[in-house]
């Protein structure tokens, strides 16, 4: 379960995005891919969400995944997953020209269970950390549980 703190905090750090501003830094708890799928944006929207759903249920997730927002017309959707100490990682999946970027990053330093963390991230925006490659394992969970083929690009 997620803190009041956390969820309130949230929409604002994603927003935001302090820990994405320097790309020298970014790259240490982020993993951005390119995906490309045969299938049409409504089936291509139906296939995420089923998908999220299945790791929700999933007795094996240590991370609660909700979603931020899905586009009706499946071109973009944002993904919110707290690690157990209530990190907020976003997941953002945007279709652009054929094919979709996709994009998971660790939002902030410190995590949304600290109140006013979503400020305090934005003060030590230039501090470096790692993800542990998280980021890189949590887009090749979505991709391997989609039902509809993804190939990268």
């Amino acid at each position: 379960m997620v803190t009041l703190s956390a969820i309130l905090q949230a929409p604002v750090q994603a927003l935001i995005k302090p820990s994405m501003w320097l790309p020298c830094i970014h790259r240490l708890h982020s993993c951005k891919e390119t995906w490309k799928t045969d299938c049409n944006l409504k089936e291509f929207r139906e296939a995420v969400i089923s998908t999220v759903y299945k790791i929700i249920a999933s007795q094996e997730s240590t991370e609660f995944w909700d979603f931020h927002e899905v586009r009706e017309d499946g071109t973009f959707f944002r993904i919110f997953t707290f690690t157990r100490a209530e990190w907020l990682d976003v997941i953002e999946i945007k279709y652009i020209e054929g094919h979709y970027e996709v994009c998971s990053y660790s939002s902030g330093v410190l995590p949304l269970i600290i109140p006013f963390a979503c400020i305090l991230n934005i003060v030590f925006f230039f501090v470096p950390f790692l993800d542990q490659g998280l980021n890189q394992r949590r887009l090749q969970r979505l991709k391997d549980a989609l039902s509809i083929p993804v190939h990268m690009v």
